[in-house]
């Protein structure tokens, strides 16, 4: 007698309907994963603007440079390339890309330039957004220059990042 191997039409068929059953149970906790990634990417930018501010806050002190009057602040290493200049006023970065942009050090996208994150600017508010957000405004971390003897204000928005 001639032993034969493989699966029966039968087994085939259970296993497939294993699969499907798996697979409309996994799917819908899947699709939420790139919302929830965009939650992340934004609260770890709002910890990032915060350590980058108060980190700009902290050197300006430390070289004397708190004035009433808008400047530049070497945060980096050394001169020429190794310089990070940020711009700074009253010691606290500017809502601006050479000031809490250039403190964060993060890519921007500009018109056609690749970058991760999205920057838009209104007065003395500064928005930041990822570049997969479907609404820039209610998926971003803002960045608000106070008045002459404020911290910034910092916050953010999560409402919609689906």
């Amino acid at each position: 007698m001639r032993k034969q191997f493989g699966f029966t039409m039968i087994e085939l068929i259970v296993v497939i309907i294993i699969l499907g059953i798996l697979a409309s149970y996994a799917v819908p906790k899947f699709m939420g994963i790139d919302k929830a990634a965009r939650v992340s990417v934004v609260k770890g930018l709002l910890g990032a603007t915060k350590s980058a501010s108060e980190m700009v806050y902290a050197i300006a002190i430390s070289k004397g440079e708190i004035s009433n009057t808008a400047g530049t602040l070497n945060i980096g290493r050394g001169e020429g390339d190794d310089a990070i200049n940020i711009n700074v006023r009253n010691g606290h970065a500017t809502a601006d890309q050479e000031g809490i942009i250039g403190a964060l050090d993060i890519t921007v996208k500009d018109g056609n330039t690749a970058g991760d994150f999205v920057v838009s600017k209104d007065g003395d508010t500064l928005t930041i957004s990822p570049v997969s957000a479907k609404d820039a405004t209610k998926c971003c971390v803002t960045y608000k220059y106070g008045s002459t003897d404020s911290r910034p204000a910092i916050g953010f928005d999560v409402s919609d990042c689906g």
